[in-house]
């Protein structure tokens, strides 16, 4: 189960996401279309994540655009601390699509993922 919200604060695009259970692998955990133009900033500068049980192994989601990956959240093993990588700040336009989507192999113990994805109003 998961439950999306956009924090509205005065120039701010915050995203937040909280997926409850154990994510499965290749599933899309967040499919958001943006209802603002915003941009994201090189390395999803600002963003945050968490789980409430620790990875087994390193694990990494997918974090794309209408389709194309643009960016990454890790959790390393042993470690309940989400941490997230792009190369180029993502500008997104009235209508397109956030996802992220879990990795090919599911691991064994990550639970209860919150994130929040750092976005500025363009």
């Amino acid at each position: 189960m998961a439950c999306s919200s956009v924090a509205p604060v005065e120039g701010l695009y915050n995203l937040v996401e909280f997926f409850s259970g154990k994510p499965v692998a290749n599933k899309e955990i967040l499919r958001l279309p943006l209802t603002k133009a915003c941009s994201f900033k090189t390395n999803l500068l600002g963003s945050r994540g968490a789980s409430r049980v620790t990875a087994t192994a390193l694990i990494q989601f997918n974090i794309a655009k209408n389709g194309t990956n643009f960016g990454a959240m890790t959790f390393a093993a042993g470690s309940n601390v989400g941490t997230f990588a792009s190369s180029s700040p993502m500008a997104f336009a009235f209508g397109d699509v956030l996802t992220v989507t879990t990795p090919s192999t599911a691991d064994a113990t990550l639970e209860d993922i919150g994130f929040m994805l750092a976005g500025v109003v363009a």
